[in-house]
């Protein structure tokens, strides 16, 4: 692409929305990066990510999910975990309706509401997007999927699995009362 001038105009994180998911990960979920001035730098952790392939496993499947939402529920984080856990156990590509479906089902049900008083069925499929989003930017989305629908590739499948099992065992917080 050209600027005004006919230049060749310089390329922004935006235009490749996949680089933009990766730098929003790696540095708010998984804490790997940090800005500094215009760069970005890898923390302490960044640093053990890049030289321990376990470690970049443990924490980037941990951060399919979010962050730990502690002793009030996350709306994001519940509709993650449920999308991850119902396309993990179909053994073939989900639709995208079905999935929203199912997951507004078992969220009403739960007593779940939209945050911005809109209907709960929008705000689902609004996080199922962000989440097809995150997956294909970490390439575990199987791009041979029938449109309309979501799988997950073999690795993606086990990444799902290690971050619902992170998420599982992870300590609890707990308001005594």
């Amino acid at each position: 692409a050209s600027g005004r001038s006919g230049t060749p105009r310089r390329h922004q994180e935006l235009d490749v929305f996949p680089l933009h998911a990766l730098r929003g990960l790696a540095m708010h979920e998984m804490g790997a990066v940090r800005r500094s001035g215009s760069a970005l730098v890898l923390t302490r952790t960044g640093r053990l990510m890049a030289d321990d392939a376990a470690v970049r496993w443990h924490i980037g499947t941990a951060a399919l999910i979010g962050p730990d939402d502690g002793p009030d529920p996350d709306f994001t984080v519940a509709v993650r975990e449920a999308a991850l856990l119902l396309i993990t156990l179909h053994d073939s590509p989900v639709g995208y309706e079905e999935l929203a479906s199912r997951l507004t089902e078992l969220h009403a049900a739960e007593g779940w509401a939209s945050r911005s008083g809109g209907s709960l069925a929008g705000a689902i499929r609004g996080e199922i997007h962000v989440l097809r989003h995150r997956l294909r930017a970490l390439q575990l989305l199987d791009e041979g999927a029938p449109v309309g629908s979501v799988a997950l590739t073999s690795v993606g499948t086990a990444a799902a699995l290690s971050g619902l099992l992170a998420r599982a065992l992870r300590p609890r917080r707990h308001e005594r009362g």
